[in-house]
């Protein structure tokens, strides 16, 4: 890995363009200074070193058009030359969904990071970058884990980030922004709809030189789709968008998610494995919302990966070949209970009994299903 290099750029005047208009100054700088640590921009904003037109100012003082903002010295990384993209992340760019001049949506793959980090030089993002130079602002609307699959939103100036992102925050009697996940849970969801509300406490960036506990409320809301013997096929619906939200309320709840290293159980995960499962069974799937720009709504689709839909086949597989096993052995059980009847009793009363047991119903796969139970009655002197 190559080592990395450093430069020490002397205070500048930052003027404020229209697609920073109305930012807050802490996260303008943070965009401008993507190599200095958060703790150390608002040890600066603090400090009074950052000023705009030549006053001090606040981590939430929103900049306007035409503000001069005063950077002071600090330490940047040298940027390196145009990196070489590899080929999954050319092909998951080319994976888009929906593109316009204003918003941008990828198919996202698993196993792909959304933006680099510790263990990955370059994600999605930066390979976004890197590749179309019509879009430098490109930015994240929201994150998928790694191992998460689906519909990645990206806004291509922050005009358009902002409006979405308050879109997202605001309280309506109908939702404008809406992200519909496909999750397979362990053991059997009991409930048809269910809505999850829980805290998540997150250490929040200091401010100072301490740090903040700050707990935030997480809603979501969960709708079965199918049932299985040790498993449930669920959609669910993220009203807030925390950290690991659904994969963390599964857990809270009791029915992690399939494949879920971090949270999940290992015995279960080895039981899906069998089964086929290689990956975190969750899938970003579709995306509804109004047009940040003209207020359309509109709606953005991802199938289910093939793999997924693989487990899916292998578990209604199980399903109809334990039908069979309980159909035999209760027909079994029903023959068994009239030859034992016949013995002590008159055939009269025995038909009398096998007549209000010869249709049986077993529930499977959201269907009920008759099962004619086919008895030999013995006849004797």
């Amino acid at each position: 890995m190559p080592r990395t290099e450093w430069q020490h750029q002397t205070v500048t005047i930052h003027t404020v363009d229209q697609g920073s208009d109305d930012r807050r100054i802490d996260n303008l700088l943070i965009g401008l200074l993507k190599s200095v640590p958060k703790s150390h921009v608002y040890r600066l904003i603090r400090s009074g070193q950052v000023r705009v037109n030549s006053r001090r100012i606040r981590p939430d003082y929103r900049v306007r058009l035409g503000d001069r903002v005063r950077i002071p010295p600090v330490r940047l990384k040298v940027p390196r030359a145009r990196e070489n993209v590899s080929a999954n992340l050319k092909t998951a760019i080319s994976r888009i969904i929906y593109e316009d001049e204003f918003i941008l949506a990828i198919d996202k793959p698993s196993g792909i990071a959304v933006h680099s980090g510790t263990n990955h030089a370059m994600g999605l993002i930066e390979a976004v970058r890197n590749l179309r130079e019509d879009i430098p602002d490109v930015e994240l609307v929201h994150r998928l884990d790694k191992d998460t699959s689906g519909i990645l939103l990206l806004a291509k100036d922050k005009k358009t980030l902002r409006k979405i992102h308050s879109m997202w925050n605001q309280e309506s009697n109908r939702p404008v922004l809406t992200k519909i996940y496909v999750a397979l849970l362990q053991g059997q969801w009991r409930w048809n709809t269910k809505l999850v509300e829980t805290d998540f406490t997150k250490m929040k960036i200091p401010t100072v030189d301490y740090r903040k506990i700050k707990i935030r409320r997480e809603v979501s809301h969960f709708t079965t789709a199918e049932r299985f013997g040790n498993s449930s096929l669920v959609r669910i619906n993220l009203l807030t968008g925390r950290t690991h939200q659904a994969r963390r309320q599964a857990v809270q709840i009791g029915h992690p998610i399939a494949g879920d290293r971090k949270f999940g159980t290992r015995e279960f995960n080895g039981q899906m494995r069998k089964l086929g499962l290689k990956r975190l069974f969750l899938h970003a799937g579709t995306i509804k919302m109004e047009h940040p720009a003209n207020g359309r709504q509109i709606k953005l689709d991802s199938p289910l990966p093939r793999g997924l839909g693989q487990v899916l086949d292998q578990l209604r597989q199980k399903e109809i070949n334990l039908w069979i096993v309980q159909k035999i052995r209760i027909e079994w059980s029903v023959n068994r209970l009239i030859f034992q009847t016949v013995e002590k009793e008159s055939y009269s009363a025995c038909w009398c009994k096998v007549a209000n047991c010869r249709h049986l119903w077993f529930d499977t796969m959201k269907k009920r299903m008759p099962i004619s139970i086919n008895v030999r009655i013995f006849f004797w002197n």
